[in-house]
């Protein structure tokens, strides 16, 4: 009897003790409190960076590298000579271990779920919040937008409720196992994601890397205008 009660009272001291850490802000790290600390992450430079049009989406339009064609040409097992040269023939799947566009387009969305699952939490005016989480919305409706016109097929009406689309991440969660979607299910979440976001966005914001109401009324258009 006496050994349990050593065993439970260095139990409680343990845990006890792991309660004095948890309170400790780790140094170097931002814990986000505010919604203008939530705003902040919009201002990554790297949102907008070549990364949301990847060297190998850009080789489909034109023939515009800013390297030399030849070094492009001389690598003939990379999608992006593929792409440059518009082969079809060749097995992207083979010859890609990584892709740029797909990883980042993602890790993006995981960001922007972030602030709209804790964003209505934080402290700060209710109008800001609004703005952040409508921020959030709306771009991440944009970069499913990418993926699914990227990686799926286009969007036809009368196919899209059967088509293989793309993997629809609606919150943050490192435990979810999310499935493919069809491509309709993509463009409803879209849409959705798009008209929830308009009226809490500003008309003028603090720089370009802040979505306005421009902006969502621009990728509605042309979410409309791809059927």
């Amino acid at each position: 009897m006496k050994n349990i009660t050593y065993i439970i009272v260095i139990v409680v001291l343990i845990f006890s003790a792991c309660d004095d850490y948890l309170d400790i802000e780790p140094k170097g790290q931002v814990i986000l409190k505010e919604v203008s600390e939530y705003n902040n992450i919009f201002n990554d430079d790297m949102f907008l960076h070549y990364e949301y049009f990847a060297h190998l989406p850009l080789f489909t339009t034109d023939d515009s590298w800013p390297f030399s064609t030849q070094g492009i040409i001389n690598d003939p097992n990379s999608v992006m000579t593929a792409n440059f040269l518009w082969d079809e023939s060749v097995d992207r799947v083979s010859v890609a271990l990584t892709d740029l566009f797909y990883d980042r387009a993602y890790e993006r969305i995981s960001r922007y779920n972030i602030i709209i699952q804790e964003v209505m939490d934080a402290e700060g005016s209710e109008a800001d919040k609004k703005e952040a989480y409508a921020k959030a919305k709306v771009l991440r409706a944009f970069n499913h937008f990418l993926l699914v016109n990227y990686y799926a097929k286009h969007y036809n009406s009368s196919t899209a409720l059967t088509d293989n689309g793309i993997i629809v991440i609606k919150t943050f969660d490192m435990e979810q196992n999310p499935v493919q979607t069809t491509v309709q299910d993509a463009y409803d979440f879209i849409l959705q994601d798009i008209n929830e976001a308009l009226p809490d966005l500003k008309e003028d914001t603090e720089n370009n890397l802040h979505p306005g109401k421009d902006f969502g009324y621009a990728l509605l258009a042309k979410v409309y205008l791809i059927p």
